[in-house]
């Protein structure tokens, strides 16, 4: 994702991503998850989905300028792990100084542009300098279309749909003697989701 954005990108350069040591994974953004999940807990109930973004919006307290809420729907979510694969990007293993590209001890990763074409680079230290890594072989390149693609396709040619006993367990919710789920648009909502037949 961060490979298309930066070829794409018109002033953008370069891109760093930094990753935790082992136990060290507190960040700035803690503080805000906090503050959103307090003033969830305190809700006394949470209908449906669509309820948390003003939950999330106003979980700040009073005077302070309220979080920003992106709603975005399955159109939005783009599959970029098949990308990765169409541009064969699990062939990008070894560096240039000798060393080889292990992920699961990456430490820190960056996409540099430099005339006109993208390197990647990494560490599997903080404390060490970044490797960049060398460009697959003529012979695996060869494999894929192109490094540089049309846009990614979407993750979903439709809307997800719910299996049907998962469907009839929302639904028993808004029916009975004492339903959970019983303000009219909230029924609705459960009601339309969209469902496998079967």
């Amino acid at each position: 994702m961060i490979l298309y954005t930066l070829e794409h990108a018109k002033n953008l350069k370069k891109v760093t991503v930094n990753y935790f040591e082992t136990n060290h994974g507190q960040n700035e953004g803690d503080c805000m998850h906090s503050v959103i999940e307090r003033k969830v807990s305190k809700q006394p109930e949470i209908m449906v989905p669509s309820q948390l973004a003003t939950l999330i919006q106003t979980a700040r307290a009073t005077g302070k300028k309220q979080y920003t809420v992106y709603e975005i729907n399955t159109v939005d979510v783009i599959d970029w792990k098949r990308y990765g694969q169409d541009i064969g990007l699990h062939a990008w293993r070894d560096a240039r100084d000798g060393n080889s590209l292990v992920w699961t001890k990456v430490m820190s990763v960056a996409l540099e542009k430099r005339k006109g074409e993208c390197d990647m680079l990494f560490k599997h230290s903080h404390m060490e300098e970044f490797s960049v890594v060398s460009k697959p072989p003529k012979k695996q390149k060869d494999k894929y279309k192109s490094k540089t693609l049309t846009r990614p396709q979407n993750a979903y040619a439709s809307v997800p749909k719910l299996s049907l006993p998962k469907y009839n367990d929302l639904i028993a919710l808004c029916s009975g003697p004492k339903p959970v789920v019983y303000q009219q648009d909230q029924i609705m909502f459960y009601s339309n989701l969209p469902h496998t037949q079967k």
